[in-house]
């Protein structure tokens, strides 16, 4: 799992997309499609983002960390946040961008955005919409209504924040490399005690070693298994010893097993 951009092959990159300007501040959206692999280079929008996969998994890195969006999930980017995305499988993204002014509710920092049916079919039909249209017609009542579905969830399994620490990224580094790693054996990366590695996890990530270590395990599973991989294969590469212990730990992260999430991107891919 490949967490840094500028490492990433620069020919399957391109600039971000342009931000459309309509004639009326309505939430203006994009729809674009991608290759598996493909990456969009660092870049900020004036306007707030709601970034979202029809098909296909999103990754997005900025200064505080690392999300992963999977079916169901985008991802709620304020103006002027600088990020990458990259795409995991053939990737049918939807872009709305929001004025300053509207989704006042939604937070000054990024967060994930649970995807509705409502949600979803919204997010589709303002993609459509493309003439002026007035506050108080269907399209405007649509797009007030989505604005009104709008909500922020704490779904921060899908999160991985980046340490300021040099020598705790070092670990963080390592654990993405190797995901079966224990305490013991990151002791030995930096040269401090199991102690201090502690303290140095809630004190700049906000969570203990093993919190943040199982949300690595989330995100290359999410990835692994966005591929197409068997549970079996991605237990084993995100460090489990057997199928029921991964199953276990992916359920009580993301509230469903392994088996309903193949389940469900097949169901997706299939009515695409």
């Amino acid at each position: 799992m490949d967490f840094d951009y500028q490492n990433m092959d620069k020919s399957t990159s391109t600039a971000p997309c342009q931000v459309p300007r309509g004639p009326q501040p309505a939430p203006q959206s994009i729809a674009v499609e991608f290759e598996d692999g493909h990456w969009v280079a660092n870049h900020q929008h004036d306007s707030a983002q709601l970034l979202y996969a029809v098909q296909g998994f999103l990754v997005i890195g900025m200064a505080s960390g690392r999300w992963v969006l999977p079916i169901n999930r985008a991802l709620w980017i304020p103006p002027n946040t600088e990020h990458w995305t990259r795409m995991v499988g053939d990737v049918q993204m939807r872009s709305l961008y929001l004025e300053p002014g509207q989704a006042l509710h939604m937070p000054h920092e990024c967060c994930v955005v649970e995807v509705s049916a409502l949600l979803k079919e919204l997010i589709l039909a303002a993609v459509r919409i493309r003439e002026p249209f007035a506050q108080n017609s269907r399209n405007g009542r649509l797009m007030g209504l989505l604005l009104d579905e709008l909500t922020q969830k704490p779904l921060q399994s899908m999160h991985l924040p980046t340490p300021s620490n040099p020598r705790l990224a070092r670990i963080c580094r390592r654990l993405i490399d190797a995901p079966d790693l224990d305490l013991n054996e990151c002791v030995s990366e930096v040269g401090v005690n199991p102690k201090t590695i502690r303290r140095w996890f809630v004190d700049y990530l906000g969570m203990s070693f093993g919190k943040w270590r199982r949300q690595v395990r989330v995100l290359l599973a999410l990835e692994q298994l966005a591929t197409g991989k068997s549970v079996l294969d991605v237990a084993l590469a995100t460090g489990y010893s057997n199928h029921s212990a991964f199953s276990a730990m992916f359920r009580s992260a993301l509230g469903g097993s392994p088996s309903e999430f193949l389940d469900q991107r097949r169901d997706k891919i299939t009515r695409s």
